[in-house]
C-alpha cells in the first residue's frame, strides 16, 4: 500500500481530514443537541440510535472524499479500501480469529442476553463504520495522502480510538485497561490495513468477529474481561501477524493489488 499525496495540498488535506474525523468522533454529542435524537435514546434500544449514528458517519466520510477529490462514490469506496476483494478479506480475517472462536466455544457459556438485533449492530455495523472512519479514512488519508509517518498517523487515530472507549470502564484502572486494549487494537487494525495492500475488509472482518465473540459468548461487558479472554485476544494478534508475514511464501495468501484511484484533482 504505497503512500500517495499531493505535495502542494498536504496541509489542506490534513485539515479537512482532521476536521471530518473530529466531527465523526463526536457526532453523538452533536446529535444530542437535537430533541429527536434524545427521544430515540429514551424510546428505543441503544442499537437503533447507534445504527443511525453509524450511517451518518459513513455518509460524512463519503461526502468528504467526494468533495475533496471530486470522486464518484465508486472512487470514494476504492479510496477507503472497500473495492478490494471481500471474500479474500473474509477468509484471512476468519483464519486470524479462529483461535478465539475455538477458545470460547470450549470454555465460555453462551450469553443469556444474546440479541440478534444488538449483535448485528455491535458486531457488524459498528465495526464496519469504525474501520471506515478510523482506518480507511482518517489513517488512510493522513498516512497515504498527507504523507505522515506511519507511527504518527497511528498515534492520532489509535489514540482517539482508545479515548472514545474509556467510558466502558467503571473504575480508573478498568478505564486505563480499556484504553490500552482498544488503542493497541486500533494500531493493529491499521497495520493489517497497510500490510494487506489497503484491503479494508481484512481489519473489518477481524474487528467484527472479535466483537461477535463478545456478543455470542458470556465473556464480559468490556474489552478487559480477565486473563483468558486477554489470552485469546493475543492469539488473534499472533495468528494475524503470522498470516501476514507468511503471505509472500504461501500462494493462497497472496493478495492481488488493484490500481489506486488516479482520476483525481488536488484540492485547491
Amino acid at each position: 500500500m504505497e503512500r500517495q499525496g499531493y505535495a502542494r495540498a498536504n496541509w489542506t488535506v490534513a485539515i479537512i481530514t482532521l476536521v471530518v474525523f473530529g466531527a465523526t468522533c463526536w457526532l453523538h454529542d452533536l446529535l444530542a443537541l437535537f430533541e429527536f435524537y434524545r427521544q430515540l435514546g429514551e424510546q428505543y434500544p441503544s442499537y437503533v440510535r447507534g445504527t443511525l449514528r453509524s450511517g451518518l458517519k459513513v455518509a460524512i466520510v463519503l461526502a468528504a472524499l467526494v468533495a475533496t477529490y471530486r470522486f464518484s462514490l465508486a472512487d470514494a469506496a476504492r479510496e477507503l479500501g472497500l473495492a478490494k476483494r471481500f471474500w479474500f478479506g473474509l477468509a484471512i480475517g476468519t483464519l486470524a480469529v479462529a483461535p478465539m472462536w475455538l477458545g470460547f466455544v470450549f470454555t465460555a457459556p453462551l450469553d443469556p442476553e444474546f440479541s440478534i438485533a444488538s449483535t448485528l449492530y455491535l458486531a457488524v455495523l459498528s465495526p464496519i463504520e469504525e474501520e471506515i472512519v478510523f482506518r480507511g479514512y482518517a489513517f488512510g488519508q493522513l498516512y497515504r495522502r498527507v504523507g505522515w509517518r506511519f507511527w504518527l498517523a497511528i498515534v492520532v487515530t489509535a489514540g482517539v480510538f482508545g479515548i472514545l472507549h474509556v467510558g466502558q470502564g467503571t473504575s480508573l484502572g478498568q478505564a486505563v485497561g480499556v484504553f490500552l486494549f482498544t488503542a493497541v487494537g486500533g494500531a493493529f487494525f491499521a497495520w493489517l490495513f497497510v500490510k494487506w495492500d489497503g484491503n479494508l475488509w481484512v481489519p473489518i472482518v477481524v474487528h467484527a468477529e472479535m466483537n461477535m465473540n463478545w456478543n455470542v459468548f458470556d465473556v464480559g461487558e468490556t474489552a478487559v474481561a480477565g486473563w483468558w479472554p486477554a489470552a485469546l485476544q493475543s492469539s488473534v494478534l499472533v495468528t494475524a501477524i503470522t498470516l501476514t508475514l507468511l503471505r509472500d511464501r504461501i500462494p493462497l495468501l497472496s493478495s492481488k493489488t488493484e490500481p489506486e484511484v488516479t482520476s483525481t484533482s488536488p484540492p485547491q
